[in-house]
């Protein structure tokens, strides 16, 4: 049965006469309308927030609600909001909810729903909205979401029921926009997915630990570790794949991580599941986990590198020891400035120990008679470094000054990436300076 609008305001005008409030007794009295009738009215305007209540003692004092009318907040609401009768006629729509439907009130309100254009802007079909608004009036919630037909904007939609301050059952629909919100999650998911397809065919191994316990692998660094599945690794802590010896670097830079400082690449040697070890560089770099501090490190295997490094020096040793050794004289300039020179060449030019003359202009050591051939010879080996200068006869000065007469033999070629030239040259006889 419904409530009977002149009781309602009757009630409320009594409570607006007695600010302070009134227990239902009192109302009684002032009202003609028994107990029973009266308590159901007051939980009517309480469910509807028209009255608030409170105790005094063993009894329940009712007063006009001071709080802004559930009206007034839906109208300034930025949410779209829509309430209905039992008969799925509008009743109210906000200022929102009438501008996103781009019609006055008037084509609206009093109307029922599925003759409107409040059922024409979304994806959601018009049956299953009906049936939902439906369920809403006997007591049901739904949330769901909606797309409008356009697909620009997205919509949070809460149904649930009401009921008016004549006791009538109704149905309300509020509407939040999470266009960017659904689009920031999007975005947010193509970024994780893209980053983990990156992780995923990283040829770096990557691992990531929480809490010095290892939580994540990536083929690379399970390839790296020896194992045929994530489970061997997963759960383990990360010292237990750290040669011993490593240990307290390993710990100071993950101490760093975690501190947000910048950890710098360290080499170390790793352990494989199989006992057996292989050199790495790595790094680590704080990150977040469920809001929980971690340490994500990215590891590349150098044992080849390291291999190669050792080769190029073996080789260039051997090479300096047979230049040092050689019963010929060698000398290499770089721009025209001795680098080097052996005990064979340092003898026949007179010094005492070749670092006598390193440094010194190779055209102090040069007689003027053949300087012109050695520049013409110097510009055509640069530009040609295929084939060695033809073996000529030239003049040498000593440190003593005298002169000594040599066959020369020289070649270009890069010393570290600078451009130089190897000479190498034998006495043919030596005389008096003149």
């Amino acid at each position: 049965m419904a409530l009977s609008r002149q009781i309602t305001v009757r009630i409320t005008d009594l409570l607006k006469e007695h600010p302070q409030g009134l227990s239902i007794t009192d109302i009684v009295k002032k009202i003609d309308i028994n107990r029973n009738t009266a308590g159901r009215y007051l939980e009517n305007l309480l469910v509807s927030g028209q009255v608030e209540m409170r105790h005094f003692g063993m009894a329940k004092i009712y007063a006009l609600s001071n709080r802004m009318p559930q009206s007034a907040l839906l109208s300034i609401s930025s949410d779209l909001v829509m309430q209905l009768d039992a008969g799925l006629r509008i009743i109210f729509a906000n200022e929102p909810f009438l501008k996103m439907l781009g019609v006055p009130s008037a084509e609206l309100f009093g109307k029922n729903i599925e003759y409107t254009a409040a059922v024409t802007v979304f994806d959601d079909p018009l049956e299953n909205f009906i049936r939902h608004l439906k369920n809403g009036v006997l007591g049901k919630e739904r949330r769901s979401t909606l797309t409008q037909n356009n697909g620009e904007r997205m919509f949070s939609c809460h149904i649930s029921p009401i009921a008016f301050n004549d006791g009538r059952k109704g149905v309300s629909v509020l509407l939040e926009d999470v266009t960017e919100i659904q689009r920031n999650e999007c975005a947010l998911r193509e970024s994780e997915d893209r980053y983990r397809k990156l992780v995923e065919i990283s040829p770096d191994g990557v691992i990531l630990h929480c809490d010095e316990k290892i939580i994540y692998v990536n083929p690379a660094a399970q390839k790296l570790i020896g194992a045929l599945h994530p489970e061997e690794i997963v759960g383990k802590s990360v010292l237990d794949f750290i040669e011993p010896g490593f240990h307290d670097a390993v710990w100071a830079n993950i101490q760093k991580d975690l501190n947000g400082e910048l950890s710098p690449h360290t080499e170390l040697q790793m352990l494989r599941l199989d006992g057996t070890s292989v050199t790495v560089e790595g790094r680590g770099v704080k990150t977040l986990i469920d809001g929980k501090p971690a340490v994500q490190v990215a590891i590349r295997d150098i044992t080849e590198r390291k291999r190669a490094e050792l080769a190029v020096r073996e080789s260039e040793e051997r090479y300096r020891r047979l230049l040092e050794q050689s019963f010929d004289a060698i000398a290499i300039h770089k721009n025209k400035k001795i680098a080097f020179l052996n005990e064979s060449a340092a003898k026949i030019l007179g010094a005492a120990t070749p670092q006598d003359l390193i440094g010194r202009s190779i055209f102090d050591l040069i007689h003027p008679d053949s300087r012109r051939d050695i520049e013409e010879r110097i510009r055509k080996i640069s530009t040609d470094h295929r084939v060695p200068a033809p073996v000529l006869r030239e003049k040498f000065f000593r440190v003593d000054g005298t002169t000594v007469i040599v066959e020369v033999m020289a070649i270009s070629f890069n010393d570290n990436g600078v451009p130089a030239i190897q000479v190498v040259f034998r006495e043919i006889a030596s005389q008096e300076m003149k």
